[in-house]
């Protein structure tokens, strides 16, 4: 999963800031937690999109 939001790995702090941002998407928790429930599919999905949305605004 972080390797879909931070291939090159350059920003680690920002893969952790998505990891730990409660978010709507993930009923409003963390990504992280949805890891924890067992919704790993649901994550993954969610950070396919913010990596094609962040490659789209560099």
């Amino acid at each position: 999963m972080l390797a879909l939001v931070d291939p090159d790995r350059i920003d680690p702090w920002g893969s952790a800031l998505w990891l730990h941002t409660v978010a709507d998407e993930f009923g409003g928790t963390t990504a992280a937690q949805a890891l924890r429930e067992g919704r790993h599919e649901q994550v993954l999905a969610a950070a396919r999109r913010a990596a094609t949305a962040w490659a789209a605004d560099a």
